[in-house]
């Protein structure tokens, strides 16, 4: 799968059953999450029967209804990945730096381009820093692609040519 693929692949989803999951679910999901935790130095949770978190303003916004089980992962994506390739802990010196230069370059390059907000953008930028910062922290190169988002026309708040990933019809 391609990065393209992979954030086209990518959806929201926002409205739940108020049901609550069963005992065998729940078990698999927190044996999976301690499992991930241990490999990945990570500290995600299974926050079961809590609708409180989904009910405020930013949740309206969304327009989140039905959430009262979730998992929560604590950290921005560029940093987790850093963090976990570079083996680190909240007691490392290097490694735990790493992670937060790496969170500061995608959230630098995402602040460059400035809003509104859109997910792909963001989420082409952050991909593209980490394999830049790959390359310069740790030597190792990976294929870096030359993205054209085919979103705009979706995205009633896309910035157009501001954005590095758009492209009209014509070119």
């Amino acid at each position: 799968m391609t990065i393209q693929e992979a954030i086209a692949a990518r959806h929201s989803v926002r409205a739940y059953k108020e049901q609550p999951l069963a005992q065998d679910v729940v078990k698999v999901l927190e044996e999976k999450i301690a499992e991930l935790n241990c490999e990945g130095n990570l500290h995600m949770q299974l926050i079961l029967n809590e609708p409180k978190a989904f009910q405020g303003t930013l949740a309206k916004y969304g327009k989140f209804r039905g959430v009262n089980n979730y998992i929560v992962v604590a950290g921005i994506s560029s940093g987790m990945y850093v963090s976990i390739i570079s083996k680190s802990t909240p007691l490392a010196q290097e490694p735990f730096a790493l992670s937060h230069q790496m969170t500061a370059k995608s959230l630098g390059e995402i602040g460059n381009i400035g809003g509104p907000r859109c997910c792909k953008r963001d989420s082409y930028l952050s991909i593209l820093s980490a394999i830049d910062f790959t390359k310069e922290k740790f030597g190792v190169e990976m294929e870096k692609p030359d993205i054209v988002c085919d979103y705009s026309n979706k995205n009633n708040q896309c910035i157009g040519k501001r954005c590095p990933f758009f492209k009209t019809k014509s070119e």
